[in-house]
């Protein structure tokens, strides 16, 4: 026991110790936590068919109030991952909240080159601190800020991303599609099925209903946003009862030009019952 007694003092004595017992342990720096968030009126993507119309606000404040502030932030952003090349979209920002706007125009410019399909931009704040140390928001090695920082009480966020989806194109998506999932149970994961052009914004598919009976089920594919929709519409008959199906808003119904896939939430009626399923496909 006077062994153990002994031990214990001795680590209590080891962790007691001060900096001014060794002078090579370095200076701790207390470094702001930002945290960004979305203004409701803001794009959540940038448009796929006009890029240049897109507009967001992002809202810049500080995580901790209470906590010495920044000496200053700077809002940048970066574009499909390049820490090496970070743009500036507002200085010097010293007031907390602020909002900082951009416009597509705005990334055009500063990147100098149209925004193309699949184009990510990421946007963060530069930490000054009081010292005049700087903290990047896309350091080239390491997390921003120290790590561990986006799991801290209550969540952050450091950084907000905005994407521009491929732009869709109808004869694009003809030809054979692979079924990656159907919740209808019509088609089994694997399965190989046409899909085909119907105009410039339209493609069609059919189910595998009663032979004979199979009328086409028609996407509608908004340029703006790669959303689907699909008016009610007879599509066949299952055993000689007649089968209708209508789209489910939300982002279980769009199109991914980038790698040619496409998931709609149907809703399927016949008479006296209905239910909802999603089918996924992917051209092969």
């Amino acid at each position: 026991m006077k062994k153990l007694i002994i031990i214990l003092l001795s680590s209590l004595v080891f962790f007691g110790c001060r900096k001014s017992d060794d002078p090579k342990l370095p200076d701790l720096t207390r470094v702001p936590t930002p945290n960004l968030s979305l203004d409701p009126s803001s794009n959540t993507f940038i448009p796929p068919g006009a890029s240049a119309t897109f507009k967001a606000k992002i809202v810049v404040d500080l995580k901790f109030k209470e906590d010495v502030p920044p000496k200053k932030m700077d809002a940048v952003v970066i574009k499909n991952g390049d820490k090496t090349n970070s743009k500036v979209l507002k200085a010097d920002i010293t007031t907390f909240p602020t909002t900082v706007d951009i416009t597509g125009q705005q990334l055009i410019d500063l990147f100098g080159a149209p925004i193309g399909d699949g184009d990510l931009f990421e946007v963060g704040v530069d930490i000054t601190t009081q010292n005049g140390q700087v903290f990047q928001a896309f350091p080239a090695v390491g997390e921003p800020y120290g790590t561990g920082v986006a799991n801290e009480a209550g969540g952050v966020t450091t950084s907000i991303s905005f994407l521009k989806p491929c732009t869709f194109v109808a004869s694009a998506y003809a030809g054979n599609f692979e079924v990656i999932s159907d919740e209808w149970a019509d088609y089994t994961a694997g399965t190989v099925i046409p899909v085909k052009q119907v105009s410039a914004n339209q493609i069609s598919f059919e189910y595998n209903v009663d032979p004979g009976s199979a009328k086409p089920i028609i996407l509608t594919i908004n340029p703006a946003d790669n959303s689907i929709t699909v008016p009610k519409q007879v599509y066949g008959s299952y055993g000689g009862t007649v089968f209708s199906a209508e789209s489910v808003p939300g982002a279980s119904s769009a199109v991914n030009p980038c790698d040619l896939s496409l998931s709609v939430k149907l809703l399927h009626t016949w008479p006296g019952s209905s239910y909802t399923a999603t089918i996924k496909l992917k051209k092969k």
